[in-house]
């Protein structure tokens, strides 16, 4: 039992368990669960519960779920936090284990002469990746594509063009629309012409597009379905665009596999579960590679109450770094956020939450 107002502290250490009092553990389930079968069986002390962090990454690759059953209480929180000393990174990306030179000839057939030899493959996922999907204006949110990072720094996708965009050239002209403002666009289901020749070379697996299609304030991403080698005209998946499509606007491809150029690129291969990059000169055999893994937000209380979150690191992961639904007095305090797919914190419901520097 817990006397008068005394307190428990857990340790979550990435050395695992044995240690100190018993209260060590490996993970943040770990520690949550524990607390569930303190509550259960002598209920919770009545100065609350402090779970720490060691300094570190803890990978929390289905993210934390806490429910009304782990709340604290009014003076007595549980409370998680980072370390007195260094820094607590949970993150929703894993280890990815130690790239190959890629042998497959069809992919070598398709990647830039001067890519082959220093072109890297590393397996992502056990199977295909989550697709990627439309996002941009009026979008709803939607989870992040799969992101690699080498040393905790952000790879980016492969894309043409390096920089800046391509022009759209023009547009069917039996699609043509009154846009409301004197001029006119294209049918977005109809598609857009480019002059650029460099596209119409291109297999296209898993290439999207990043376009100001018909207005400077309204872009989107989006998947691109064909691109015509003769002509040169581009058609999109639904949802396509916005608006309509029109000449002299911006587009950029991105995920494109032949145009892998540039050190500190990657390209995704969906379906198989593969990404394909290329490492800077410096690349040693000691580099971390990680992956975005989760969709879910790393520390989601739904339903929970008098919770704090202070001092921790939340990066790397395809959807949020902090939800809160429902519940009451809950304060996320002193944490850093970043390389997040959607939102820093995000509170839906509840009374009295807090979110503070």
């Amino acid at each position: 039992l817990f006397l008068g107002g005394s307190s428990l502290s857990i340790r979550v250490s990435l050395a695992g368990g044995g240690q100190d009092d018993g209260w060590t553990v490996r993970t943040a389930e770990e520690a949550r669960d524990l607390i569930r079968r303190i509550r259960h069986s002598t209920g919770l002390p009545a100065g609350g519960v402090t779970v720490r962090f060691d300094a570190g990454v803890h990978e929390l690759p289905e993210g934390l779920r806490l429910t009304q059953e782990d709340s604290g209480a009014p003076g007595a929180p549980i409370v998680w936090t980072g370390p007195a000393t260094g820094v607590a990174e949970v993150t929703g990306s894993v280890r990815l284990p130690a790239p190959e030179p890629v042998t497959d000839p069809r992919v070598l057939a398709r990647l830039a002469e001067a890519s082959r030899e220093e072109a890297r493959v590393v397996r992502v996922g056990k199977g295909p990746l989550p697709a990627m999907h439309s996002r941009g204006l009026a979008r709803p949110p939607t989870p992040g594509h799969v992101e690699l990072f080498l040393n905790r720094r952000p790879l980016r996708l492969s894309r043409y063009p390096k920089a800046g965009f391509t022009r759209i050239t023009d547009v069917p002209a039996e699609t043509s629309l009154p846009d409301g403002h004197g001029g006119t666009f294209g049918s977005l289901a109809e598609g857009f012409f480019l002059d650029d020749p460099v596209p119409r070379a291109w297999r296209l697996t898993g290439v999207w597009a990043h376009g100001y299609w018909a207005w400077d304030w309204a872009n989107s991403y989006e998947r691109i379905d064909s691109i015509d080698a003769t002509t040169g005209r581009v058609r999109t998946a639904p949802p396509h665009g916005h608006y309509g499509y029109r000449p002299g606007q911006r587009v950029q491809f991105v995920n494109v596999l032949e145009e892998l150029r540039e050190p500190g690129e990657y390209c995704l291969d969906f379906d198989q579960g593969l990404a394909y990059f290329l490492p800077s000169a410096e690349a040693r055999a000691t580099d971390e590679l990680r992956a975005t893994r989760t969709a879910l937000p790393l520390f989601d209380l739904d339903g929970a109450s008098h919770v704090v979150i202070r001092g921790l690191t939340f990066a790397a992961t395809r959807g949020d770094g902090v939800r809160i639904r429902g519940g009451a007095g809950n304060l996320v305090s002193g944490c850093a956020f970043e390389h997040l797919g959607n939102w820093a914190v995000r509170v839906e419901g509840g009374t009295h939450h807090a979110v503070r520097r």
